[in-house]
């Protein structure tokens, strides 16, 4: 079974990084688009890490998606959006 674990570290005020592991290791933003696809289990805990947010509202951010970056550890970032929870 897969275990999946993150590791959190704040940004100021307003924003949270996020690093993931699976069993351990960071997967990269290939490994994790595969996971979105094809793991329910992976979708409902990636859905509980965002839904846990301390924001009310937030922007999910990650590195832009290209070719040449796909194989580079995934990692995201939520930013407080008060515009967004008005």
């Amino acid at each position: 079974m897969t275990n999946f674990e993150q590791e959190l570290a704040p940004l100021r005020l307003t924003g949270t990084q996020y690093k993931i592991y699976q069993d351990g290791k960071l997967p990269t933003f290939n490994q994790l688009a595969h996971l979105w696809r094809t793991s329910t289990a992976f979708a409902l805990w990636y859905s509980k890490l965002l839904a846990a947010s301390p924001f009310e509202a937030f922007l999910w951010e990650h590195p832009p998606v290209q070719a040449n970056a796909l194989d580079q550890p995934y990692e995201l970032v939520l930013q407080a959006s008060p515009t967004l929870a008005n």
